[in-house]
C-alpha cells in the first residue's frame, strides 16, 4: 500500500501542503525580498494591493516537488515582477543568500519525498505536472540522474508484471494497467482512469500527457506488480528520462520501456529469428536494445526503466511475447484502453 506523507515544513514550522501554507508563503517571500537587488532602483516600485500580494504567495508556495533551481528562479522572478508592478523591462537578480536559501530548500524537499515514498504515488500529491515545454524538459534533467539503471528485484522471483498503455479521444487521456502472472500469462487484475490532456504532444515529453492518468491508474490496482512494463522509452531518450523512466522513479517500482518506434540513438538490425537483438548506442553509451520478439517481424525498442538492468528488461519482454510482436500486458493495455474491454 502507499504511504501518504506531507511536503517537507520550512524553518518556520509550518507545512506547505496544509492549513498553514499561506504563512509559510509569507515568510519565503519576506526572505527573498529581502534578497532582492533591483538593477535600477530608481524604478522600484511599492508592494501591490494585498488580494494581489496573496496571488502572488500562494504561487510562490507552487514551487513544489523535483523542481531545480533555475527552474525556481524563473517562477519567483516572475511572481515578485508582479509584486513590484513593474515594467516588462525591470529586471531582477537574486542575491547569493536567496540562492543558497531555495537550493537547501528544495534539497530538503527531495530528501524527504523520496525516503517516504511508497509504492504508488498518493493521488493527492501535487506532483509538478502542469508545467511549460520549458520546464518540463528542466525537471526532466534534474530527475534522469536520479534513475537506478541496476536491478533490484530478482528476476527469478518475478510472479506479476503489469503492462501500461494509454489511448486518446476528445482531449482526454485513458490509461490502462494489466497485471498478468508471468507462469501463464493469465490476467489477474485490470484497471483503467481518464484525465483530460493539457499538455502539448511534444515528442520525448509524453509523460507529461499521460503521467496524472497513469498514476490515477496505479492507485487502483487491487495488486502491486513486481515490474511495470511502458508502451514508451525508458533511458533510450535524448534525456534519458523517458514515460518509463518518469513514472517507474515517481512510483518507486521497477520499469522497463518497450517501444514500438525509435526515438534515440543508433542500431545495427538484429537477426531476423525471435530473440535476436542487437544494441542501441549514443556515443559509447548503451541505452537500450532493439529486440526481434517475433521471427521476421519488425523488432521493439527495449531500455531500462528503473531498477532493472538492461539484460534483464530483455528476459522479461520476451518472456511476455507469446504470438505477437507486442508483450502481452501492453497489447492487452492497449486493447483495455481503446474498447474498455480485454
Amino acid at each position: 500500500m502507499a504511504k501518504r506523507y506531507g511536503i517537507c515544513p520550512v524553518k518556520c514550522g509550518a507545512d506547505l501542503t496544509g492549513s498553514a501554507a499561506l504563512p509559510a508563503a509569507r515568510s519565503t517571500i519576506v526572505r527573498l525580498q529581502a534578497s532582492l537587488q533591483l538593477r535600477r532602483t530608481s524604478r522600484r516600485r511599492r508592494l501591490a494591493s494585498p488580494a494581489s500580494s496573496k496571488i502572488a504567495q500562494i504561487r510562490i508556495v507552487k514551487l513544489v516537488l523535483y523542481e531545480s533551481w533555475k527552474m525556481a528562479k524563473v517562477r519567483i522572478k516572475s511572481t515578485l515582477k508582479q509584486l513590484f508592478l513593474s515594467k516588462p523591462k525591470l529586471r531582477i537578480k537574486l542575491s547569493r543568500s536567496a540562492r543558497f536559501c531555495k537550493i537547501s530548500f528544495h534539497r530538503s524537499l527531495i530528501r524527504n519525498t523520496m525516503s517516504n515514498m511508497g509504492a504508488i504515488i498518493p493521488a493527492h500529491v501535487n506532483y509538478p505536472w502542469d508545467l511549460s515545454p520549458k520546464e518540463a524538459v528542466a525537471l526532466q534533467m534534474h530527475l534522469t540522474g536520479k534513475v537506478i539503471c541496476e536491478s533490484e528485484v530478482n528476476i527469478k522471483n518475478v510472479e506479476t508484471v503489469a503492462g501500461i498503455d494509454t489511448h486518446y479521444h476528445d482531449g482526454t487521456a485513458t490509461a490502462a494497467v494489466v497485471t498478468i502472472r508471468l507462469q501463464d500469462l493469465e490476467t489477474i487484475d485490470y484497471v483503467t482512469a481518464s484525465k483530460p490532456v493539457n499538455f502539448p504532444y511534444i515528442p520525448g515529453l509524453l509523460a507529461f500527457r499521460e503521467g496524472p492518468a497513469i498514476i490515477n491508474a496505479l492507485n487502483k490496482l487491487n495488486t502491486s506488480p513486481d515490474i511495470l512494463i511502458f508502451d514508451g522509452q525508458g533511458i533510450a531518450h535524448p534525456r534519458r528520462f523517458g514515460l518509463a523512466s518518469h513514472i517507474g522513479l515517481l512510483s518507486e517500482m521497477p520499469s522497463v520501456g518497450c517501444a514500438k518506434t525509435w526515438l534515440s540513438g543508433i542500431y545495427e538490425e538484429p537477426g531476423i529469428e525471435k530473440g535476436s537483438f542487437s544494441y542501441l548506442k549514443d556515443r559509447d553509451l548503451t541505452i537500450g536494445a532493439v529486440l526481434r520478439t517475433r521471427s521476421r517481424v519488425k523488432p521493439v525498442f527495449v531500455s531500462v526503466g528503473h531498477k532493472v538492468n538492461l539484460y534483464d528488461s530483455i528476459n522479461i519482454i520476451l518472456r511476455c511475447c507469446q504470438r505477437y510482436r507486442l508483450p502481452e500486458p501492453i497489447r492487452r493495455a492497449d486493447k483495455l484502453a481503446r474498447s474498455g474491454a480485454i
